[in-house]
């Protein structure tokens, strides 16, 4: 036991060497660092890194965790979480009571904005606007070539069928139908899937305030 040999070590010169490198080269279904707990009243932090110098200048990574081989199929980073807290937060206010942080809950629910995401994913604003819309989510399509008409970004729904998970059956998107920046137009359509055929555009909103329904204008 331990217990009267606590030790701190202080590294108070280091700038570029490294101050403990651990090495196991030929490690299989071993650990080369173990860190556990069997405590029933935990209420702190097992591992804590920190940076608390307030300087521009600090630009590095505190945490990196990489797999460099090409053709390696191991996991950088798994997180288990077999209990009932947040299997993941990060918060953008001082302390850990932030009330706006982006989590993953223990469902696998991710929740940006709120500690409590009610979906796979949950996206919540809370400011002072009260007369505007707030855009909570933004799908953003760039290109290595040159934006032409039918440019767009979209949401595509899927489902099972009673023989074939990831089935596709309806989409929406927003397409440029003038690229041109200086007159760029833009549309919004409506596609679904019908007997099992090809994903076929049904509604679309444009810039003349018509609504086009199967091929022809409202």
């Amino acid at each position: 036991d331990n217990l009267n040999f606590a030790q701190t070590w202080n590294w108070s010169t280091l700038n570029t060497q490294t101050a403990m490198a651990l090495s196991s080269n030929a490690i299989t279904s071993g650990k080369l660092m173990n860190l556990s707990s069997t405590s029933t009243a935990f209420t702190g932090t097992m591992t804590d890194i920190s940076l608390t110098g307030d300087n521009a200048a600090n630009t590095g990574t505190l945490l990196k965790t990489s797999v460099t081989g090409a053709t390696s199929a191991a996991v950088p980073m798994m997180i288990t979480n077999l209990g009932t807290g947040l299997s993941f937060r990060v918060n953008d206010e001082t302390g850990d009571a932030d009330a706006t942080p982006f989590v993953i809950d223990a469902s696998g629910n991710v929740g940006i904005g709120t500690t409590a995401p009610g979906n796979k994913a949950h996206f919540k604003a809370d400011n002072a606007t009260n007369a505007a819309v707030t855009n909570l989510l933004r799908l953003e399509h760039d290109t290595t070539g040159v934006s032409a008409v039918g440019i767009g970004s979209g949401l595509l729904f899927s489902a099972e069928t009673t023989t074939t998970e990831n089935s596709d059956m309806a989409q929406i998107d927003a397409i440029w139908t003038t690229a041109t920046h200086a007159s760029r137009t833009g549309a919004l359509r409506l596609s679904t899937v019908s007997g099992a055929g090809a994903m076929t555009e049904r509604m679309r909103v444009g810039d003349t305030l018509s609504i086009v329904l199967n091929g022809a204008t409202a």
